[in-house]
């Protein structure tokens, strides 16, 4: 998954650690929880009108990726991230999205 966006990043931008570390937690989540649709989450970060971060923090984002598939089933943390990630309108801060994602 991170070779295919890698490749789809323009050789001028260099992707963030964040930015990799929540596409990396939205495949797992893809895969360990049926229902859940990786397009709610927002993993880029953009500046150029207003800021916006990914909605996964690192921290949110190693927490998802330590977690079994069972783990994250359940403590409903796929259904907390996407429904979260669907509520976002405003700007996310460095802090993440408000609400706790992993127990």
């Amino acid at each position: 998954m991170t070779l295919v966006a890698l490749m789809a990043v323009p050789p001028t931008q260099c992707l963030r650690e964040d930015e990799v570390d929540c596409e990396e937690a939205v495949g797992h989540m893809k895969h360990c929880c049926p229902t859940f649709n990786p397009s709610v989450v927002q993993c880029v970060y953009n500046d150029t009108c207003g800021v916006t971060y990914p909605d996964l923090t690192p921290g949110e984002s190693r927490c998802i990726l330590d977690a079994s598939c069972q783990d994250l089933v359940d403590s409903k943390i796929c259904d907390r991230v996407a429904s979260r990630s669907q509520a976002a309108y405003e700007p996310e801060t460095t802090a993440g999205l408000p609400g706790k994602v992993c127990p």
